[in-house]
């Protein structure tokens, strides 16, 4: 079975792009920025 991450690509107004990735669940999982990214973790609870 093949997992596939569904990402989400977009331009501020500012000109700055954004990629939102999601997991299976769509919940955020990664924000890549110009200037680096965040991560998210969640546990069983999706806390």
């Amino acid at each position: 079975m093949t997992r596939k991450r569904k990402q989400v690509e977009l331009t501020e107004r500012n000109g700055s792009r954004v990629t939102y990735v999601h997991d299976d669940k769509y919940r955020d999982v990664k924000h890549i920025h110009s200037n680096g990214e965040e991560r998210f973790a969640y546990n069983q609870n999706n806390q």
